[in-house]
């Protein structure tokens, strides 16, 4: 059974994996975004 905490946890789990993700791939996505619009 779900609770309301388990949603809570899963969506700051989901969050902070989304902020490392950003974090890592951010200079090379600026990079990639930098080329295309040149």
């Amino acid at each position: 059974m779900v609770t309301a905490s388990d949603g809570l946890q899963n969506k700051r789990l989901a969050t902070s994996l989304f902020l490392i993700l950003s974090q890592k791939y951010s200079s090379s996505l600026r990079f990639l975004f930098l080329n295309r619009s040149i």
